[in-house]
């Protein structure tokens, strides 16, 4: 136990650093960004997870794509505007979900994500311990 949390404390202080270090590019005014992590329960970093966007009944919101995370975790959705664009009010509540490498959800958000137009939302998102498929995927 005394190894665990030294080591849990620079697992959070790497994820902090991780974040600042995020470049994030120019968003469009009509635009909207989501940037994050995708961590194990033990703060690891999983490479290649699919970030999506579901509405409050699980489903996929398709005209926001799907973005895959790299070797340190990293995601990128990117709404640049127009016929995709997330207003207040508009679009009903969205959630981030995630899914294995092997295409079966891992994770749904339990807090809304509400975009906010012309900028960019930093998200970090630990996995529950063991990472279990929770569902099937919707066609």
């Amino acid at each position: 136990m005394a190894t665990t949390l030294p080591k849990m404390a620079l697992s959070r202080f790497w994820i902090v650093g991780q974040q600042l270090a995020t470049l994030k590019g120019q968003v469009a005014k009509s635009g909207w960004a989501l940037y994050g992590r995708v961590f194990d329960a033990r703060l690891q970093p999983m490479a290649n997870f699919a970030v999506f966007l579901t509405d409050a009944q699980k489903d996929f919101q398709s005209q926001f794509g799907v973005a895959y995370t790299d070797f340190t975790g990293c995601f990128v959705l990117n709404c640049a505007g127009g016929a995709n664009t997330q207003a207040p009010g508009v679009l009903a509540a969205l959630f981030v979900s995630v899914a294995n490498t092997g295409g079966l959800p891992v994770y749904y958000g339990s807090t809304p994500f509400l975009p906010v137009l012309g900028t960019a939302t930093y998200q970090n998102i630990t996995l529950p311990a063991g990472a279990n498929p929770i569902g099937s995927p919707t066609p």
